[in-house]
């Protein structure tokens, strides 16, 4: 693809402009430029002309006058960098930042095009180091994006040898020809059947992105003892490398805790947010460099600070726009789906009824060719039968001439004796030869009615054959009359009879026979019924986005690796050792010691934190022993290990409760499936004895076996200690559980105690707490509809846990109900709201009879609180208020737990 402006005439008279080229890994642009623009004229001029919003990303690289690699500077005449003087001013558009989560940051699919573009340049270019199983996997992404879904009758052979999908030097390491690679890379390109091009782009990029290179830029460096290392500038902060291993960092540094960076001329130093660790000093081998280091940090230390804020409007927007854009396109793709799937169905009829059509005719020929033999047969008696009986003719001409003779002789013999006797040995000898004749007379004769039984039988034979033959037509006709119904095509184009069946004649009195084709009417375009069964528009809304978001990651993960594994094992017998770089060798003990890209900066940065720790403690102890009439123990140095976990101030602060090996435990206590309403009601009495205990628990949310305790901004519970408060809520909640067991399972016993693990959240501002509350009760409807339908399937329709995953498998919410509703005969709007919202805990000041003084309640409601008319009931749970008196609250008419301490 190559788009270009309309053609620059350069006006040497006037000199006020000078042309330029940008250059994109997939277009070529030409602008006309002011002698006054600035980069950031050109950058925008390039960002309108390829629609890209998600600018921060991306910068414009060139070959300055003295041969260096440099970008653009946004603030600064073009003219004034060090641009070479050429005709034309070449640049390179490309990302100079890369995202920490490809597929939470990057929103256009323009930006995740260019980002999938340069990853697999730099891997193809052997840039980016990758090992030969995921490249064969990143591979079959890459295809699926070029390509679309892989389509058996047009693949052909070969077809993939010709494009650069694999690095050089996985192609040098094994004894593997371009078929077989192809093959390999042939077999995941199926797999990603029905992924769009951005969808096989993304998963590429989030594949890529745990590289251990990828989104590095190194630089060559020497520390203060003259040692060659690696310096590596990333979107999490600074990596030190030695200088034969590009893949594992030595020692890290944070954006978090870089308190400062700059150089002096060659000099660059690194000071930590912790003022007692030492600067981190290294050397370049130019101030060029120094310059260009210090710009790559300051860009993604910006972008590091900018994602731990609230999105920005435009962002939100971006995003909004690129959810709606994704959900109308996913509707597309199903609807795209289904008329292919209808339309397979139809042709695999067709092919079935055309099978059934050509078995049929090569019957008719076959009951035409018995037809014709049972006719030559029936000729050929009758001709056997003619010749028969004038040969019993002839022979009995013969007998009467013999008769005729022996009266003669009898005549003359009277004449002498000696002629009677000769008369007489001739007339024996006549008799003899008379009997003789008559015997083969009967034979013929004998033979002559044989045959005309047989030809009597050869022509029943052959009546019986044309009737079958007549009543096989008369069939006929309808399959044709019933395939001519299922497409709206000429009798001319589908299904033509040969020539010679239409001019069929049947002898004796069969009637004419001729197969003719009517046109079929044309097909109706049947359209399923559609359902609606979401009331709430909102929670319809959050369930649409996040419904293909909620896949089976970890099996998914784990069926990749194993096929990863496979493959590796697969080609490892062909493997050339001596083709074996540095990186493989390198990579190969990684894999060997179980180690990947996040399990080497874990350590790192344990590393690092054990050091400053023993630094820290080594003075305090120091100190310690050196002091001189303190009264405490010498022992008591060790609280110096204690590490100091306070929440922010003016922070949300969440606490979330999740059962821990609850599946095992419901199943233990014989829970019932879909929903245990004791079991939810349970959950709620022991949350509202959290909520009784502290008081600074303004609310909760509940569902399933998770519940999520919300502290006031304000709050001083326990010093704001984040592991005091975890541990106690986490504790009471627990005990409170087991305590309240047999008021809710009267007839079950508690086998053994549950748990529950823990953790802290802290969220700055209103808005961030609503969405996480959003967040939760939008997860609780799409769990809660999975396993309505799931459990409707197996419970109601008979049908194993494996079926059932697989008809529900890629549906999304509007699908469930219709399954639910056709299925299961279940409308998902009347489930009890317990089960489709989830509980909010609050709590209320209410009169409650008979003495109609004021009291401290705990009430559960189940509720919408996505929207605002909640928060606007209870507004004074976010305006950190007194509670307010409730007038209109009937006990009668509401569950609610009464707040014994005041």
């Amino acid at each position: 693809m190559k788009e270009k402006m309309p053609p620059f005439k350069r006006k040497k008279s006037t000199g006020k402009s000078f042309p330029v080229k940008v250059c994109t890994l997939d277009a070529e642009l030409e602008f006309n430029l002011e002698l006054k623009a600035t980069g950031r004229d050109l950058f925008d001029l390039v960002c309108r002309t390829i629609g890209l919003r998600e600018t921060w990303y991306f910068g414009l690289q060139y070959e300055d006058s003295k041969g260096f690699i440099a970008w653009l500077k946004l603030d600064k005449k073009v003219q004034d960098q060090g641009i070479p003087q050429q005709t034309t001013m070449p640049f390179m558009f490309l990302a100079k930042f890369y995202p920490e989560e490809v597929a939470e940051e990057l929103v256009q699919e323009v930006t995740q095009h260019l980002f999938f573009l340069q990853v697999n340049r730099a891997i193809l270019a052997m840039d980016i180091y990758c090992p030969p199983e995921a490249s064969v996997l990143l591979a079959s992404y890459a295809v699926q994006a070029k390509y679309g879904d892989y389509d058996e009758g047009t693949y052909k052979p070969g077809m993939l040898a010709s494009e650069e999908l694999l690095p050089q030097r996985v192609i040098d390491q094994y004894q593997m020809t371009a078929e077989m690679w192809e093959e390999r890379i042939k077999v995941w390109y199926a797999d990603h059947r029905g992924m769009s091009r951005d969808e096989a782009e993304i998963e590429y990029l989030k594949i890529a992105q745990d590289l251990d290179m990828y989104g590095v830029n190194y630089f060559p460096i020497s520390n203060k003892k003259d040692t060659d290392l690696w310096l590596g500038v990333t979107s999490l902060g600074l990596n030190i490398y030695e200088k034969e291993n590009k893949l594992t960092p030595k020692t890290t540094f944070q954006w978090s805790e870089i308190r400062h960076v700059s150089f002096d001329d060659k000099k660059f130093t690194i000071k930590p947010v912790d003022k007692t660790s030492p600067n981190f000093v290294f050397f370049s081998h130019k101030v060029r460099m120094n310059k260009l280091i210090l710009d790559l940090c300051i860009g993604n230390h910006d972008l590091f600070m900018r994602r731990r804020k609230p999105d920005s409007m435009e962002v939100q927007q971006m995003k909004t726009q690129a959810k709606e854009e994704k959900s109308r396109r996913q509707i597309e793709r199903n609807k795209l789906a289904r008329e292919k799937q209808l339309r397979e169905i139809a042709e695999k009829e067709k092919s079935i009824m055309e099978q059934r059509l050509m078995q049929y005719q090569e019957e008719i020929r076959l009951a035409n060719e018995a037809l014709r033999r049972s006719e030559e047969t029936a000729d050929l008696l009758a001709e056997k039968s003619r010749v028969a009986e004038e040969e019993a003719m002839l022979l009995g001409q013969k007998a009467s001439e013999a008769e005729h003779k022996i009266t003669q002789f009898r005549l003359t013999a009277l004449k002498t004796e000696e002629e009677k006797v000769s008369l007489e040995r001739k007339t024996r000898e006549a008799e003899q030869l008379t009997a003789r004749l008559v015997d083969e007379s009967e034979r013929r004769a004998a033979e002559a009615n044989k045959l005309k039984e047989e030809l009597l039988r050869a022509r029943v034979a052959e009546k019986q054959a044309k009737e079958k033959l007549l009543e096989f037509l008369s069939r006929n006709a309808y399959v044709n009359t019933s395939v001519s119904s299922l497409y709206s095509v000429s009798s001319s184009s589908v299904l033509d009879l040969p020539a010679d069946l239409h001019a069929l004649r049947l002898n004796a009195n069969s009637p004419q026979l001729s197969l003719t084709h009517s046109n079929p009417p044309a097909l109706v375009d049947h359209h399923l019924p559609a359902y609606d069964f979401i009331a709430d528009n909102d929670m319809e809304q959050l369930s649409l986005e996040i419904e293909k978001e909620r896949v089976q990651y970890l099996e998914k993960s784990k069926h990749l690796q194993d096929q990863l594994r496979d493959l590796k094992t697969e080609i490892e017998v062909l493997k050339v050792d001596e083709k074996q770089c540095e990186l493989d060798m390198l990579h190969d003990e990684q894999v060997r010691l179980g180690e990947n890209k996040y399990s080497t900066l874990k350590k790192v940065n344990i590393l690092n934190f054990n050091t400053l720790m023993y630094r820290v403690l080594h003075i305090n102890a120091k100190e310690f022993s050196t002091s001189k009439g303190m009264a405490k123990s010498k022992y008591e140095y060790v609280r110096t290990f204690e590490v100091e976990d306070r929440c922010l101030q003016n922070c949300w602060i969440v606490v979330r409760l999740d059962g821990r090996s609850f599946h095992r435990f419901t199943s233990s206590h014989k829970f019932e499936k879909p929903n245990d309403k004791r079991a939810l009601e349970l959950m709620n009495r022991s949350a509202a004895a959290v909520m009784e205990e502290f008081r600074d628990v303004s609310l909760a949310y509940g569902q399933s076996d998770e519940y999520s305790f919300i502290l006031r901004k304000n709050t001083d519970l326990y010093n704001r200690r984040q592991s005091k408060i975890m541990s106690a809520i986490n504790s009471i909640f627990s005990a409170s559980y087991v305590y309240y067991w047999n008021t809710y399972f009267e007839d079950k016993k508690l086998l053994y105690p549950p748990s529950f693990d823990a953790r802290v959240v802290l969220y700055p501002t209103d808005q961030n707490l609503r969405d996480y509350l959003s967040w939760r009760q939008a997860d609780t409807h799409i769990n809660n509809l999975y396993n309505t339908a799931f459990w409707g399937l197996v419970l109601m329709k008979g049908l194993s846990n494996n079926e059932a995953e697989k008809v529900l498998s890629g549906t999304v919410s509007s699908e469930k109900n219709e399954i639910l509703f056709k299925e299961c005969g279940t409308n998902y709007n009347n489930e009890l709201p317990i089960y489709r919202k989830g509980t909010v805990l609050v709590r209320k000041l209410v009169n409650i009879p008979p003495s109609k003084s004021k009291k401290h309640i705990i009430s559960p409601l189940h509720v919408d609180i996505i929207g605002d008319s909640f928060w606007e009931e209870y507004d004074e749970i976010l305006n950190l208020k007194d509670l307010i008196l409730k007038k209109d609250f009937n006990p009668d008419d509401n569950i609610f737990y009464l707040v014994k301490r005041s």
